[in-house]
């Protein structure tokens, strides 16, 4: 790498040495005012690199093409900047080829073991490579203890207090106006005799309380009106129920009718139960109406074991708004279901008398 990095240099150095005819000067600065006497170029920046020509590596074979014998003896260290292989190339006349900066060819055979030659004398020092990048820095230590409170500064002197500035004039007070004259009271009238009080009246006797009258007979009592209705239909499973069809089959007990008193149902269904399994499988229900369905569930019994087989719980449910009823219309509502899987044996069971296991069906209107 260092060897290229001169040959990168050199080129540099030619390209300024080509146009010297431009400056009066023997070496040229960029960057700064001041080159240094024993360099040709002297690039000087902290915030800028410098560019050569940049080509993918096609253009850059086209380069040597007509063949490089044809080429000028000069094109010898000829500089560009492959895009493709992201690498600093340059042409190499003895090799009529082109030589990249990293790429290394493959690695041959390893020859036989030579027999050891004498030591040679130690070399000059190499120039010391780029600092390699930071480290991260390390954790920050713990904080040291505080120390103590410093004295308390003495209070600098009380300045001077200013004097008091003179009390502005009072003003004058203007003349009271002159008071108007009060009038005269107008004499007081004669007070009025008071009449004599008039005598009290005597009070006058109680009257007798009349007699209370007979109480009247209860009328008959009006006929009872029909019960209100809550619009709700429901029918639960009351007996176990073992799910193993393969395809979809009515479950016993699921199926009751009602009779429309709206033109829409809201139909819900739930279930809770346990599986046995020995691979992966899955219970299915559909929720029919008219036999046509309106709702349905898939749920996932157990996970692979094909060796002992496992019991697991699982539940599902499923809701539906049904609309476009015709009022006075009875529907009859049925649950089908069906288990599958990959292989092996698998059922679902609904025990009602098992806590946690149900099956119910509702439809509110």
């Amino acid at each position: 790498m260092r060897i290229n990095f001169r040959l990168l240099i050199s080129a540099v150095a030619l390209l300024v040495l080509s146009n010297s005819s431009i400056f009066a000067q023997d070496n040229v600065g960029i960057g700064t005012t001041t080159p240094h006497p024993n360099a040709i170029l002297d690039v000087s920046s902290v915030d800028k690199g410098m560019l050569i020509p940049r080509v993918n590596t096609l253009q850059r074979l086209a380069i040597a093409n007509p063949p490089a014998t044809t080429l000028p003896n000069d094109a010898d260290g000829l500089i560009v900047y492959d895009t493709d292989l992201e690498q600093i190339c340059y042409w190499n006349d003895d090799l009529i080829n082109w030589t990249c900066m990293g790429l290394a060819g493959p690695t041959g055979p390893a020859g036989p073991t030579g027999p050891i030659g004498s030591a040679g004398g130690v070399g000059p020092v190499g120039p010391a490579g780029p600092a390699g990048a930071q480290g991260p820095a390390g954790p920050a230590g713990a904080a040291g203890a505080q120390g103590p409170v410093g004295p308390a500064g003495s209070n600098g002197p009380q300045g001077p207090v200013g004097p008091a500035g003179p009390a502005g004039a009072v003003g004058a007070q203007g003349p009271a106006g002159p008071a108007g004259p009060a009038g005269a009271q107008g004499p007081a009238g004669p007070a009025g005799s008071i009449g004599p009080a008039g005598p009290a009246g005597a009070a006058g006797p109680a009257g007798a309380p009349g007699p209370v009258g007979a109480q009247g007979p209860a009328g008959p009592a009006g006929p009872q009106g029909p019960a209100a209705s809550l619009g709700i239909t429901s029918v639960s499973l009351s007996s176990t129920a073992t799910i193993s069809s393969a395809s979809f089959a009515n479950v016993a007990g699921m199926t009751f009718s009602y009779v429309a008193t709206s033109t829409q149902a809201f139909i819900t269904f739930t279930a809770s139960g346990y599986g046995f399994t020995n691979s992966m499988s899955f219970v299915q229900f559909n929720i029919q109406q008219n036999a046509a369905t309106v709702a349905k569930t898939n749920t996932k019994i157990q996970s692979y074991d094909d060796v002992t087989g496992t019991i697991t719980i699982w539940s599902c449910a499923a809701s539906r708004l049904v609309t476009g009823l015709t009022v006075g219309t009875t529907y009859t509502v049925n649950v089908q279901a069906l288990v599958g899987g990959i292989d092996g044996v698998y059922d679902a069971i609904v025990d009602p008398s098992l806590p946690g296991h149900h099956m119910t069906v509702t439809v509110q209107q």
